[in-house]
């Protein structure tokens, strides 16, 4: 159960970097256990069979005669574990000290662009957006009147401007005509 723990915390590739070059294949379906149509099988021989199969690990261990490393054991220390009250206090304090510096920075200050984010920065709260404020009735009222001024506006102007356009595209192709001594062959009737 600890192999398989080390495989699912960190992964088959950490494991086969160990730096031994030899890889002994393992019987995995002996170690997770077996399963039909997509659901696991636990069977009491299961169990037995990953008894064996740590046993069979901790007999090959014994015989290399070394002790068991982990990433996590430095300097005789296990880090693994949950931190210690030393380590919470150590990292408090580190904080702290962060929140002061980003207190006491100049506001106009440049930022640099290869410095990562502090420790501090992360646990600052995110400052929340100003809401809008409330208008009164006659603001609202105003606000809408506005916009409806202003939505007329463009409406007139897009009239004007479409006239204009007609106005240009006439004008244009009566100098196209005369230009060529075109006449039109229809009657012009009065009404």
């Amino acid at each position: 159960a600890g192999q398989l723990q080390e495989i699912l915390k960190f992964g088959v590739d950490e494991l086969l970097t160990d730096g031994k070059g030899l890889y002994e294949p393992a019987d995995l379906e002996a170690i997770l256990g077996g399963s039909e149509n997509g659901q696991w099988v636990v069977n009491n021989d299961n169990k037995h069979k990953v008894n064996a199969v740590e046993d069979q690990a901790s007999d090959s261990d014994s015989k290399d005669n070394k002790p068991v490393q982990s990433m996590y054991v430095f300097e005789g220390t296990d880090y693994s574990r949950e931190p210690s009250a030393a380590d919470i206090k150590a990292f408090e304090q580190l904080i702290i000290a962060e929140k002061e510096l980003l207190q006491n920075k100049v506001p106009g200050e440049r930022t640099l662009r290869k410095t990562g984010t502090s420790v501090a920065e992360m646990f600052m709260p995110i400052p929340q957006r100003k809401f809008r404020k409330e208008l009164t009735l006659e603001e609202v009222e105003e606000k809408k009147k506005k916009n409806q001024a202003t939505a007329e506006k463009r409406a007139s102007m897009a009239e004007e401007q479409a006239r204009a356009r007609t106005e240009a595209k006439n004008k244009k192709r009566e100098a196209l005509w005369k230009a060529n001594k075109y006449r039109s062959a229809n009657i012009i009737l009065d009404s």
